[in-house]
């Protein structure tokens, strides 16, 4: 679970500082004026905003869906398991774990 953690932290830090490094570019090299910079960079930070929500949610979705056929996974090879056990002789025993 933490690495899926790490990897939400590492896309939202990628998402952020992309959008810095661009947003700073963009004032290096704006040649228009200051009203109309700001006003650009509002518009790009409301886009880049809308992107990185939309991004979120996409992979929130796909890792969702990932645990949800895990779980379902995990729970046929316990009915697996189960079955199989109940299915061996009284006799036979089970070995510890110890």
């Amino acid at each position: 679970m933490s690495a899926m953690r790490n990897s939400w932290v590492s896309l939202a830090a990628g998402v952020v500082l992309g959008g810095l490094i661009g947003a700073g570019t963009m004032l290096l090299s704006a040649p228009q004026s200051g009203e109309q910079t700001r006003a650009l960079i509002r518009t790009r930070s409301y886009e880049l905003r809308d992107r990185a929500e939309t991004g979120i949610q996409d992979t929130r979705s796909r890792a969702q869906g990932m645990v949800e056929r895990m779980r379902s996974q995990a729970d046929e090879w316990t009915t697996r398991v189960y079955n199989r056990t109940q299915a061996l002789p009284e006799e036979t025993e089970i070995p510890s774990m110890n």
